[in-house]
């Protein structure tokens, strides 16, 4: 699969997921014990939240091509078929549960934010040594506004790596 036919594939199911925002509010399902969006199917989960604060800080450094929005983070089951499928040699996850708790962690914890590519931003943990390297844990996320609900934002996890540096291309949005 190339790289348009990638970004298509992700714009379709952001289309879809976010159809479904616009139309349901964020609720707590009682039976599960991390929040669901109500609408989505199973496999869709809230995970996290950009802040406002994190929104506003991103705007100021005039590093993005696109104006940040605070919104909730999600991910889904295409999302762990991606990792599964295209980064097997950096991270090994052995079910969906161990991808969404990888991915917390690292929303939970980010100490930096970098800029990605194609419009995304890196959520980085920075500090973590593994064989006497030094360790950055990361999840891309991806911003889309709702059409029809006044420009919500909602992040779609893109996807989720450990790297042994930054990348060249790579910057410093932020650093705690």
């Amino acid at each position: 699969m190339n790289k348009q036919e990638k970004q298509l594939l992700w714009g379709l199911a952001a289309i879809g997921i976010l159809a479904l925002l616009a139309r349901n509010s964020a609720k707590k399902n009682e039976n599960e014990k991390e929040p669901r969006i109500e609408g989505l199917p199973n496999g869709f989960r809230k995970v996290g939240e950009i802040t406002p604060e994190i929104a506003k800080i991103m705007n100021e450094s005039k590093l993005l091509s696109f104006k940040a929005k605070p919104g909730p983070i999600i991910t889904t089951e295409l999302f762990y078929q991606h990792i599964k499928k295209e980064h097997t040699e950096e991270k090994k996850f052995h079910s969906y549960r161990e991808l969404d708790l990888y991915v917390k962690n690292v929303i939970n914890n980010f100490n930096q934010i970098w800029t990605g590519s194609d419009d995304s931003i890196l959520l980085v943990t920075d500090g973590c040594s593994k064989h006497n390297k030094h360790i950055y844990e990361i999840v891309a996320l991806q911003m889309f506004e709702t059409i029809d609900d006044g420009g919500k934002a909602c992040w779609n996890v893109h996807t989720a790596q450990s790297r042994e540096r930054q990348s060249n291309n790579r910057i410093t949005i932020w650093k705690k």
